[in-house]
């Protein structure tokens, strides 16, 4: 009987608890929680819950959730963040694929506000941290807020919606102790440690992680990291997303990395992302190289990136050198466009490159060091891939390897610019500084920039292997030279264009033009030249206003073995302390001298064998001993040299062997004196003189159509015929004036303002108000030129022109040239393979508006389609 009492009792008991607690849910569930809950940071606002008419009667209510694990987040289990990484708080984030994310992820995006109710649950809208959100019991729908990720302030601030269900492997869901799931609402940027990665951790799964998740989640666009220092232990998938640091953000590579892969972080083209458009910023990428180091026995690459369109490096440090403690040589790239088909629009700018792990090598100072600071390359294999808009500009390099600083290689490329860069090596020899190399180069500048040379450079600037047409031009470029090295081996050239490539046939031609540079030489450095062009052919060098005053023991100029090659240096300040050029076993070249100021001799050595045009005009020569302008040695009967020296002025009294020939030779066998070989063509590319050419015992001038463009023949009374024992033939110092060449001018026709060329090229400079223009050749005078060029801005506001035809002739068309033309809506471009559109070329134009593309087919239609879509807003057909 007791029994049951007490059994009666306990039921009673019971009874009137669970009408209480019945009571109090009930209370609860007629409550709404109040906007003023709901923090700053959350993305609902309280007008949007409560109206104004009910809000003041709305009860405030704030619990403190219990703190899972410890009261103490900094004494958890974890040690690190704070937050209890168990299965049933964070998601497992292993096994990252390479690809992103799996197959069948979608993010829940928040739902509408009106659809939030508190369900009756006494919980807060704002809390610590995340595991203080993770603990509290939370209805679904509802919307708070976290002051930080492990704790208050530490940069994981964020707002979570609650769900009842997450994708699997997605980082912005967590799991809560009520088996619920905190999603994080998302916005544009992603700071990292809103997903618990933070500085002085090893972070490369938990970022991995974190790359696929906002790819997948189609709002994330940008990844943010704070101050300090994350460690890199595995191998980073990059996606299309920017990455940005906040300048004190350092990405480090582990050195007990645990990846096999030897690129740390890199893109992985597949069908899912055949192609990528990131961005770096303010970020620090730094590696320590080691003796013991995982990666020792690989070439590293720390960023890897291929397959891009789009992509901006900015204001990035990279950084690798050998440890303090157990440091020494590894081969690491710190920066490699990779083995891409396609490579677009890339900016490289306000950046630092230093590669010193050559300072951990513990061999020979002139042995092969591998690595690199910047790279570019196309697809292996092939040099049909596309490298375009691919500019590097107020950039610091520093190396201590053998290869190349900065190097453009295998692939047809167009628009490089390099500028506002310095330069420089140290500690080791190296190859080369500046390499174009086993592609086509169209419109390629390298200017304003810096060479710091402190240790040996085999070749500074090489252009080789080419396998297609190529411009480049190198402007205002100082080289610092001051390793004191004078063995010529060591310090080759300045310049140096080699043989085309091999994995083509056929010659290609390609236009260097140099100007605005200086050579500055420093504790007795000495180079063996500063234009070396061996092997090749239909080469044209361009060299103008340098100043190239330091030791060359083979001149300024060395060619062997050329081919109908070119080289034009006027306008210079020269003084290479011996020759001024050397010349071996050159066939169909030219070669002259203009307007410079020469202080060394100024002997031409042309050697073994030649067939050449040789000019030296207009130059003040300040060299007082005797000199020898041609000094032929080892040649023929069947060499020839056809010369023009005119107008060269020398020391009063000095005297000046015109020609110099050995093997018992007189002048008259090789040299052919002309008025000007710059009119002149050969007939033949062999060793045999042409008949045009020949001048039996006379070295007087062609008589000219024009008597009063003749130059004055010298005196035959005042030459000196060679002897057969080689001496030259003499003539007294003087100044004759140079033929007229020439010149361009200005011209206006049908309101259409030209500049025609000393080439004869026309140049459209200003279109006037007419309403239609055709733009193929203009006729002035009875004399019909070709124009070839639209000038920048020719055509740019004007609103009278209605139709434009711009005829085959046309290579270039500037930049801004029909820009804003309101009333423009017809343009037919008669293109021809030779095309360049500049930016913005035809953009602001009617919406109406229409361009054809005519007179190319196949890529070439293709590939100028293309230029033009990028600078119009106008149909392209």
């Amino acid at each position: 009987m007791k029994r049951k009492k007490h059994l009666w009792v306990i039921t009673v008991i019971l009874c009137l608890f669970f009408n209480a607690f019945a009571g109090i849910t009930s209370r609860a569930e007629s409550e709404l929680l109040t906007g003023e809950e709901l923090s700053p940071e959350a993305t609902f606002s309280a007008e949007d819950e409560v109206s104004a008419g009910n809000a003041e009667e709305t009860q405030q209510e704030s619990s403190e959730a219990p703190n899972p694990g410890t009261d103490n987040p900094s004494e958890s289990e974890s040690g690190e963040t704070g937050i209890e990484e168990n299965a049933d708080s964070i998601p497992d984030d292993t096994g990252v694929s390479a690809e992103g994310p799996e197959a069948g992820i979608e993010m829940l995006l928040p739902v509408e506000t009106e659809e939030l109710t508190a369900l009756g649950s006494t919980f807060s809208s704002e809390y610590d941290s995340l595991n203080d959100l993770l603990a509290a019991d939370i209805p679904v729908g509802t919307v708070v807020s976290v002051k930080g990720y492990a704790s208050a302030g530490d940069g994981g601030a964020a707002s979570y919606q609650i769900t009842d269900t997450a994708p699997d492997k997605n980082i912005f869901y967590t799991k809560m102790k009520n088996k619920k799931y905190a999603q994080l609402i998302l916005t544009d940027t992603i700071n990292v440690a809103q997903v618990g990665i933070f500085p002085n951790t090893d972070i490369s799964e938990r970022l991995n992680l974190l790359i696929t998740s906002s790819v997948a989640s189609g709002v994330v666009s940008t990844i943010q990291f704070n101050d300090g220092v994350y460690t890199l232990d595995k191998t980073i998938y990059l996606k299309s997303l920017n990455y940005k640091g906040t300048g004190n953000t350092t990405l480090s590579v582990s050195k007990s990395y645990r990846s096999g892969s030897n690129r740390i972080m890199y893109t992985v083209p597949g069908e899912t992302s055949p192609t990528f458009s990131l961005t770096f910023s303010d970020i620090n990428f730094y590696m320590e190289t080691t003796k013991d180091h995982p990666l020792k026995d690989k070439q590293v690459v720390i960023l890897s990136l291929s397959e891009i369109d789009g992509c901006k490096i900015t204001n990035c440090n990279f950084y690798a050198t050998p440890a303090k403690k157990n440091g020494g040589f590894m081969q690491v790239d710190l920066v490699w466009f990779k083995h891409s088909r396609k490579l677009n629009d890339v900016e490289v700018s306000n950046c630092s490159f230093r590669n010193l792990t050559g300072a951990g090598y513990e061999g020979n100072i002139t042995d092969t060091l591998v690595g690199g600071c910047l790279w570019f390359c196309g697809k292996e294999n092939t040099l049909d891939s596309t490298l375009e808009n691919l500019s590097v500009h107020d950039c610091d390099f520093e190396t201590t390897l053998t290869d190349e600083i900065l190097a453009f290689w295998r692939g047809n490329y167009r628009n490089i610019s390099v500028y506002n860069c310095t330069f420089k090596n140290h500690t080791h020899d190296c190859h080369n500084i500046f390499t174009l190399f086993n592609g086509s180069f169209k419109d390629t500048s390298i200017k304003n920039c810096t060479f710091n040379l402190s240790a040996a450079c085999v070749r500074v600037c090489k252009v080789m292997r080419l396998a297609g047409e190529t411009e480049v031009v190198f402007d205002g470029i100082t080289f610092n030279l001051d390793s004191g090295v004078t063995d010529t081996k060591r310090n080759s050239s300045i310049f140096f264009t080699g043989p085309d490539s091999e994995e083509t046939t056929g010659e290609y031609p390609a236009n260097v033009t140099v100007k605005n540079c200086i050579t500055n030489s420093k504790n007795g450095t000495v180079y063996r030249t500063f234009l070396d062009v061996p092997e090749t052919s239909l080469k044209t060098y361009n060299v103008s206003d340098c100043t190239l005053e330091m030791p060359f023991t083979t001149g300024v100029l060395s060619m062997k073995k050329g081919k109908r090659n070119t080289v034009n240096i006027s306008s210079c300040v020269i003084n290479t302390n011996d020759y001024l050029t050397s010349l071996t076993q050159t066939e169909a070249c030219r070669v002259s001298f203009c307007n410079n100021t020469i202080k060394n001799k100024i002997n031409a050595g042309i050697y073994n064998s030649a067939t050449l045009f040789y000019k030296f005009s207009g130059n003040t020569c300040t060299y007082a001993e005797k000199g020898t302008v041609l000094s032929c040695k080892n040649l023929s009967k069947e060499d020839f040299v056809v010369l023009y020296n005119e107008g060269n002025s020398y020391p009063s009294g000095t005297k000046i062997n015109e020609f110099y020939i050995n093997n018992k030779l007189k002048a008259d066998d090789i040299v052919v004196r002309t008025q000007d070989p710059d009119g002149a063509e050969f007939y033949t590319l062999t060793n045999t003189k042409p008949e045009d050419f020949v001048a039996p015992n006379t070295n007087q001038p062609a008589p000219s159509e024009d008597p009063a463009n003749q130059a004055t023949p010298e005196d035959p009374a005042t030459q000196t015929a060679p002897e057969d024992n080689g001496a030259g033939q003499t003539s007294s110092a003087q100044v004759n004036s140079e033929p007229a060449q020439p010149s361009e001018f200005t011209v206006t026709v049908d309101d259409i303002t030209y500049t025609i060329g000393s080439d004869g090229n026309a140049t459209v400079d200003k279109i006037g108000k007419r309403k239609k223009a055709s733009l193929n050749n203009v006729t002035v005078d009875g004399i019909t030129y070709p124009v070839t060029k639209i000038a920048a801005k020719a055509c740019k506001g004007n609103d009278t022109i209605k139709k434009v035809v711009i005829g085959k002739n046309v290579r270039s068309i500037g930049k801004n040239a029909f820009k804003g033309c309101s009333n423009l809506k017809k343009i037919t471009i008669k293109a021809n393979k030779h095309l360049k559109i500049g930016a913005g070329a035809f953009k602001k134009l009617p919406d109406d508006s229409k361009i054809k593309i005519k007179g190319v087919s196949g890529k070439t239609k293709s590939r100028i389609t293309k230029a033009v879509v990028k600078r119009t807003n106008a149909e392209v057909e």
